[in-house]
């Protein structure tokens, strides 16, 4: 997909090297599988049924598609009943998800002693 051209042409700072390096960082955070279990079937859209499974099987909390068949499965209360931890995301909402995290964090690691078991005020 990095190769091509009309991503080349939407962004035309990606050089080769760029898409090499990219490239190289994803396959170091990721991992292979040789087998992914049929865990989920997915009748109203078979072609998507490996992409759940390997959410899945993997114990991903993010499966980020703009894809409105993946998507709606979030309105599927079996589907959201049987597999609590993982959510499925379109691109901005993913983003935005990752950025309310990051403040969470923050916050967590300015919190006040006292939130902390340790009374402050006297």
């Amino acid at each position: 997909m990095l190769y091509r051209p009309k991503v080349r042409r939407k962004f035309p700072h990606l050089t080769d090297e760029r898409a090499e390096e990219f490239l190289r960082g994803i396959e170091a955070l990721g991992s292979v599988r040789e087998f992914v279990p049929r865990l989920f079937e997915y009748s109203r859209d078979p072609d998507d049924e490996p992409y759940i499974n390997l959410a899945i099987a993997e114990s991903a909390r993010y499966l980020v598609s703009r894809d409105k068949d993946l998507l709606d499965l979030m309105n599927d209360e079996l589907f959201r009943q049987a597999y609590p931890s993982l959510s499925l995301l379109n691109p901005v909402a993913f983003l935005q998800e990752i950025a309310l995290e990051r403040k969470r964090e923050q916050k967590l690691e300015q919190a006040p002693e006292r939130d902390l078991g340790q009374d402050v005020s006297h």
